[in-house]
């Protein structure tokens, strides 16, 4: 997924606040799906000068100044279509172009506590 651009222009001076999410680890695909892309909000003032806002933050804004809102794009589903998996070993081999099935990396490790939990859960 791309995600959707939303500017906004103020007429006045405010403040700001931002409370949003994915915007240093991108949104991660299922089923062998590829991750979607991050999400950026950027503050253009006045004079021209860009600021990245980062995902969390309350700014004071002034008239003129512009917000730019890029939502992080949906991870997708499922494996592509040139792509093959190798059934005794989980690899997974997509197509370069060349005829020569090349080894893709992995995109998304489960991990954390909960994670660890459920492995506990099974091998009891």
């Amino acid at each position: 997924g791309d995600g959707v651009l939303r500017e906004l222009v103020f007429r006045k001076p405010l403040d700001l606040s931002v409370l949003t999410e994915r915007r240093v680890l991108a949104p991660y695909g299922m089923a062998g799906g590829m991750p979607g892309s991050k999400g950026l909000n950027t503050l253009v003032t006045k004079s021209g000068r860009v600021l990245n806002l980062g995902g969390k933050c309350s700014v004071p804004v002034k008239a003129g100044d512009l917000f730019r809102l890029q939502t992080p794009g949906g991870g997708g589903w499922g494996v592509d279509q040139s792509e093959q998996e190798d059934m005794e070993t989980g690899e997974v081999y997509v197509g370069n172009g060349s005829g020569k099935p090349v080894k893709k990396r992995k995109v998304f490790t489960e991990r954390g506590s909960v994670f660890e939990y459920q492995q506990q859960q099974h091998s009891a």
